[in-house]
């Protein structure tokens, strides 16, 4: 709400206004098919801003645009004399199967527009993860079999050229066996692994089918390491907590897992780290950062070597850095530098997995498990009824791998963006089910207003994130116009069936109170959002 409004009224409008152009551009282009005449495209409504008239059609923009329409020559709009002549180029004058195309052909048009968008979006991609294994996730079926640093030559015989086919394979295979030949320091091997069948989730609206995962990321967590106990080597040669380690003995460190391994000699290790120190006087105090200074210590990990990674080092993954003020987890004691041990009775194995889990439940007090130096301490954390945010976050940064080359743009620009429009069409039918079976929450609908900044704010984070916005608000117009109200597309379309079965037109006065009906519900439906939108964005 902060953006300048110029550029937020002109991404909603370029948002909205692409939108409506696609969607009755469908119905435009169907009823040329036919032979229909058009006698307006109007890109919003209101006063008229411009126009031109081209071949007997009259395009407009007008005032307001939140809107538009196609407007159709009917048997109404001509005389007695014309009607001989003329009355096969209305819309009336067609067949039922040719107006139910042409009602059909603007939610069908705004339902394929995604794909359109997509695949510039995915053609853009000329580089992608190389297949190699960058963290498994405790608990996850990779997890002992597959391990950090692997590289992934083929599954179930299928090569393997990149990270996105190992995701697509493993996503069609949900609780099949998936045979992995891996390259492994220089040897290969073949392991088995059985793909868990889990449902995939979009800003928490699950849809019912399945898809395989394995518990794999493409991107490895930086060595940044936690020091529990003041009595350790670690704390000894002058390491803390949230260190990254550059290097151990001279040989490179770029993992946490690779740690371990350098601190199996039993001698003396130079340790080279990087230490965040906090700078204040920035920009006159306004701004706060962090500079990492290189350090350097000797490291005598000892008989007994304690910690998680050897010498007193533990991930620093379950280490909380920051606490967000007045959180419930603020409220309960829990503070910066505390290691998350347990939530509800199970070991944090992956920070981020606890959190998940947290974010999913519905229970409104979980309870957490910190040590704190020397003591482990538990903490009741009460969060407010419906809300799940979390006000705790670690320090886990990751590295990208050495991209590899997209060697068939457009065949993978095809493919990605086929199955990203079937799932958002599948997410979005399942969550209007979820709506209206009241397994929804009401509050999460979004109005104009919602819109408005939305599309601002997408935006401002590029032309990627703007296109992906506009092809979920095409998918959620489509199937909204599907829906059986008369107002809608989906009402003229169950108006046109009744017409096949009846063998005549439903009488003008069922149809005008169908319409006033129609008309009501979405006027009550439009105040329902843009009161969740006023009490989001002013109240909230």
């Amino acid at each position: 709400m902060s953006q300048d409004p110029i550029v937020l009224f002109l991404s909603f409008t370029l948002l909205v206004g692409g939108l409506v152009f696609v969607h009755e551009l469908g119905h435009f282009l169907v009823a040329k098919a036919f032979g229909v005449h058009v006698v307006r495209f109007s890109l919003g409504f209101g006063p008229r801003l411009a126009g031109v008239r081209l071949f007997g059609t009259e395009y407009v923009l007008s005032l307001l645009p939140i809107g538009g329409y196609v407007q159709l020559l009917g048997e109404t709009d001509l005389s007695k004399s014309d009607r001989d002549r003329f009355f096969h180029r209305t819309f009336d004058g067609q067949t039922v199967i040719a107006r139910m195309l042409i009602v059909l052909a603007g939610p069908l048009m705004s339902l394929a527009f995604p794909f359109a968008l997509f695949f510039f979006v995915f053609l853009a991609d000329t580089n992608l993860h190389p297949p190699l294994i960058g963290e498994v996730t405790p608990g996850m079926p990779a997890d002992g079999f597959l391990m950090p640093g692997d590289r992934v030559l083929e599954i179930n015989g299928r090569r393997v050229r990149s990270y996105d086919d190992i995701k697509r394979i493993v996503e069609e295979s949900a609780d099949e066996i998936l045979d992995f030949r891996i390259e492994r320091r220089g040897e290969e091997a073949v392991i088995s692994i059985v793909a868990s069948a889990v449902p995939p989730e979009v800003d928490h609206m699950v849809v019912k089918e399945t898809i395989g995962r394995i518990g794999i990321l493409p991107v490895a967590p930086l060595p940044v390491i936690g020091v529990s106990s003041e009595q350790s080597p670690a704390y000894a040669a002058g390491l803390r907590t949230f260190d990254t380690i550059v290097s151990i003995g001279g040989a490179p460190i770029t993992r946490a897992d690779e740690i371990d391994r350098a601190l199996l000699g039993r001698g003396l290790h130079a340790v080279v780290y990087l230490r965040p120190e906090p700078v204040s006087e920035i920009l006159g105090g306004f701004a706060e950062i962090e500079l990492f200074s290189p350090r350097v210590a000797t490291l005598r990990p000892g008989q007994v070597v304690t910690g998680q990674l050897g010498a007193g080092i533990d991930s620093g993954d379950a280490f909380i850095r920051t606490v967000v003020l007045e959180s419930p987890e603020y409220r309960a004691g829990i503070r910066p530098g505390d290691r998350l041990v347990a939530v509800d009775g199970e070991p944090v194995r992956l920070f981020r997995e606890t959190m998940a889990k947290i974010e999913r439940s519905d229970a409104e007090t979980h309870h957490y498990v910190v040590r704190r130096g020397g003591e482990l301490l538990g903490f009741d954390v009460r969060f407010p009824r419906g809300d799940r945010t979390i006000g705790i976050h670690n320090f886990k940064p990751y590295r990208a791998f050495e991209p590899v080359p997209n060697e068939s743009r457009v065949s993978y620009a095809l493919r990605e963006s086929a199955r990203r429009t079937a799932f958002l069409i599948g997410i979005t039918w399942e969550s209007l089910k979820k709506l209206f079976q009241g397994e929804l929450n009401r509050e999460e609908i979004g109005g104009p207003l919602f819109v408005f900044f939305a599309a601002g704010d997408a935006a401002s984070e590029g032309a990627e994130q703007f296109l992906s916005l506009m092809a979920i608000i095409s998918v959620n117009l489509g199937i909204l116009n599907l829906l059986p109200i008369p107002l809608l597309d989906g009402g003229q379309f169950v108006f046109l069936c009744i017409e096949s079965i009846l063998r005549r037109p439903l009488p003008s006065r069922v149809r005008d109170v169908a319409v006033a009906l129609g008309w009501l519900g979405l006027l009550a439906l439009t105040i329902f959002a843009l009161f969740n939108d006023i009490q989001r964005f002013f109240f909230g």
